[in-house]
This record gives C-alpha cells, structure tokens and sequence, in this order.
C-alpha cells in the first residue's frame, strides 16, 4: 500500500506495530471476489494501485 501512494505522501510517515490495529484488519477478509457484487455491476479492483487511482479521482471529483 505504501508503494502505491508514497509518491504523492505529504508529511511523516512512520511505520509501528499497533496491535488493537492489526486486531481489526486481521479479522477481515483478506481478498474479496463476489459474484453479487459482478451481478450488481460493480467491478473487481485488480491491485492496491487501481484502488488508489480510483479513490483519487473519486476525491477529486467531490473536492476538485
């Protein structure tokens, strides 16, 4: 995830364990893929970088 956004980071960025944290993510799903979803039109996001781009432009269009 880092690699995808750092270019466009501003500020200080530190990378430590937070363990309440990494409770949450761990209890999530660690891929998703759901034929409901294809069924309803919305699309599957190939990597970390396409989930990037496309909050990006979604911000931009609410914020631009």
């Amino acid at each position: 995830m880092w690699d995808a956004v750092k270019a466009k980071a501003k500020g200080r960025v530190r990378f430590e364990p937070d363990p309440a944290l990494q409770a949450i993510m761990d209890a999530g799903p660690k891929a998703t893929l759901s034929q409901r979803a294809a069924e309803l039109g919305l699309p599957h996001n190939g990597s970390i970088e396409e989930i990037v781009r496309e909050y990006e432009e979604t911000a931009l269009a609410h914020h631009g």
